[in-house]
């Protein structure tokens, strides 16, 4: 099938397989959904994790056909959270620095400006001020660069789309990647803002 959309049924599959396909995800759900109030079954996030972990171990020991089989794995599982994660995934990302900021909200993060010999009406001591300033969190680098200030910028679900892209059934992979890692660093702002622990998520040890 030439199509590149993934969601859609391969019609030139087997009818072995397209039940094979269909029932992984259909398990993945389920686990998705009663892991969370059971204890002691493995929970989405763990699965994810786990999923991660084979595919890099698969690379390494040149095992393309199970690293498929864990990417399929690590694909259904993350679709079972996707839809309640991917906003927490988003970042404030600044072009020149190359550093994500601490901001959480595009609102914030599209709120720097560079001022020049600015002085505010807050100031008791009228003193004027020369760097980058953010109206939201009435923040202010005087050592921050206009260039630098200005090239902020919001990117929507910025880890999800990784972590998608990572599950992309076209995706070959790489070798000397990490999975787990980049799958713990990627969810961790949706770890924080759930208050979600790494106990919580269990260990693959």
């Amino acid at each position: 099938m030439n199509n590149n959309n993934v969601h859609l049924v391969d019609s030139d599959r087997s009818g072995v397989s397209r039940i094979l396909w269909f029932s992984l995800g259909f398990i993945s759900m389920m686990l998705g959904l009663i892991g969370i109030p059971v204890p002691g079954l493995p929970t989405t996030p763990f699965m994810i994790l786990a999923a991660a972990s084979k595919m890099t171990d698969d690379l390494a020991d040149g095992d393309t056909s199970d690293y498929d089989n864990h990417q399929a794995e690590g694909h259904a599982f993350y679709r079972v959270i996707e839809a309640y994660v991917a906003e927490y995934t988003s970042i404030c990302y600044n072009m020149v620095s190359h550093t994500v900021s601490s901001d959480t909200s595009q609102a914030s993060c599209e709120a720097y400006m560079y001022l020049e010999n600015y002085t505010s009406s807050n100031d008791p001591d009228g003193e004027e001020f020369t760097g980058c300033y953010n109206s939201v969190t009435h923040s202010q680098d005087e050592g921050m660069s206009q260039e630098e200030c200005e090239a902020f910028g919001w990117y929507a679900n910025y880890y999800s789309d990784k972590i998608v892209q990572m599950f992309d059934l076209k995706n070959d992979g790489e070798a000397s990647a990490d999975y787990e890692a980049d799958i713990r660093t990627w969810l961790q702002p949706v770890w924080d803002h759930f208050g979600i622990s790494a106990d919580d998520i269990g260990t693959l040890q």
